[in-house]
């Protein structure tokens, strides 16, 4: 009996600890799972039927998930997931969070945020090492002047780095000045943002008010505003019907491998930045693809083995407008079914002062536009082996400052120039032979005359 008692006791002792450990770990409540670290929202109360607001429930669950360095499940809703207020996945120094996060459900009816204009939907403070998986967040009806992801960093939190986001989506909705990702507006500790992979996210703008074509004042897909915002890498996904696509106030150290932007008002819009790199992808159906101005910086905007099409002027006619000095490379690329309309403001560049220029190389690929399609003050220009393009015509348009820097293609001159440089060479050899000979014969004839 005695032993049995001891058994028992030892069973109860443990259960009681198990119970107080889930307790402890997420604030009270029985649903923790110990033996896979997963925590579950509706297992913290969330409804997922579109009335009932969830964001407690889901609150508590990110809470618990970060505690314990877990995983937290956002499953299939039957309707979708309303919260009125802010979700924040956000950790302390010493305690930051290393933990996934896998939603579940189609991407316009998981979760909703119906909250107060003007502040996110989501803040991710802290985090590292962890990754986002198939998380959808849409701003609901008549919200505007938020962001569906906000990132950032606090004087408490260290950086927020090192982590990914897997097939998620961003939708604006019907709001002005709504934005899918904004990273740096929330900063303290001068912490940074940096090494965040966006691999096949999206960030779904919405038509304006007038139908596709329109744009709601405003609206950004990615909109990087920190200083110390950088070292960012995209791999496929996509922005659309944003008014502008990607927006780099601050930041910089880019790359895009294999993006897609489509009816956009602008793709690209530089305020600061250092290196924009697009690797391949499809850029289509926009107003105008880059603008880059009042920049401190020199910065690279360089494009390599991309489609560019089907694109319609603004009213001020450019495509690509660089306001700053710095290089701009098209490399590889074809830019093609452009609206005639586009005429020698196509590429726009200029530069406050000549000295720092710019530099502009198109290397390789096809473009199809009238001549001229380049005005250029302040910039070096080269063209190297382009299709449809004849750098005399360039040249002789008159628009550049620094027209001598103009490299032709390599065409059939570049084989002239080989043969007769080898010919000179057989005939300077053929001369030396001669003269050698002619000075052997002499010293013959001197030595018999001797």
């Amino acid at each position: 009996m005695s032993r049995l008692f001891s058994i028992l006791f030892a069973l109860a002792y443990v259960g009681v600890s198990i119970i107080s450990y889930a307790q402890s770990v997420r604030g009270g409540g029985t649903n923790y799972n110990a033996v896979n670290n997963i925590f579950n929202v509706k297992d913290f109360g969330a409804r997922g039927d579109g009335s009932n607001d969830d964001r407690a429930a889901i609150q508590a669950a990110i809470d618990a998930a970060i505690h314990a360095k877990g995983k937290l499940i956002i499953p299939t809703p039957a309707n979708y997931y309303r919260i009125n207020g802010t979700l924040f996945f956000q950790s302390k120094k010493g305690n930051q969070a290393f933990f996934d996060v896998e939603g579940q459900g189609h991407w316009e009816q998981q979760i909703v945020y119906q909250g107060p204009s003007g502040k996110p939907a989501v803040v991710i403070i802290g985090m590292k090492g962890g990754t986002f998986t198939r998380v959808m967040v849409k701003l609901g009806d008549g919200v505007s002047n938020s962001a569906c992801f906000e990132i950032g960093t606090a004087d408490d939190a260290n950086s927020t780095a090192g982590f990914s986001f897997y097939d998620c989506t961003a939708t604006l909705n019907e709001g002005a000045n709504n934005q899918g990702w904004r990273l740096g507006e929330i900063e303290g500790g001068n912490a940074d943002i940096s090494q965040i992979l966006f691999s096949n996210c999206k960030a779904e703008g919405w038509p304006g008010p007038n139908g596709v074509g329109s744009h709601w004042p405003g609206q950004v897909g990615f909109n990087i505003t920190g200083r110390n915002t950088l070292a960012l890498t995209w791999i496929g996904g996509s922005a659309l019907f944003n008014e502008t696509a990607v927006k780099l106030e601050q930041g910089g150290s880019l790359a895009f491998h294999s993006f897609q932007t489509s009816n956009n008002g602008l793709d690209f819009h530089l305020e600061w930045a250092n290196v924009v790199s697009l690797y391949g992808g499809r850029f289509e159906s926009g107003k105008q693809f880059l603008k880059v101005e009042q920049m401190s910086a020199h910065p690279t905007f360089a494009v390599y083995n991309a489609i560019i099409e089907d694109y319609k002027p603004t009213t001020h006619g450019m495509m690509f407008e660089f306001r700053a000095p710095g290089t701009l490379i098209i490399d590889g690329s074809v830019i093609t079914r452009i609206n005639n309309d586009y005429d020698a403001r196509m590429f726009t560049l200029s530069t406050p002062t000549s000295n720092p220029f710019g530099t502009f190389l198109i290397r390789g690929g096809k473009i199809n536009s009238s001549d001229p399609f380049v005005t250029a003050e302040g910039w070096k220009v080269a063209v190297e082996n382009v299709v449809s393009v004849s750098p005399d015509d360039l040249q002789s348009s008159g628009y550049f400052t620094n027209t001598d820097t103009v490299v032709s293609p390599p065409t059939e001159t570049r084989g002239t120039f080989t043969i007769l440089g080898a010919a000179i060479l057989v005939l300077i050899f053929l001369i030396v032979i001669y003269l050698l000979t002619r000075k052997q014969k002499s010293t013959r004839k001197q030595k018999r005359t001797a």
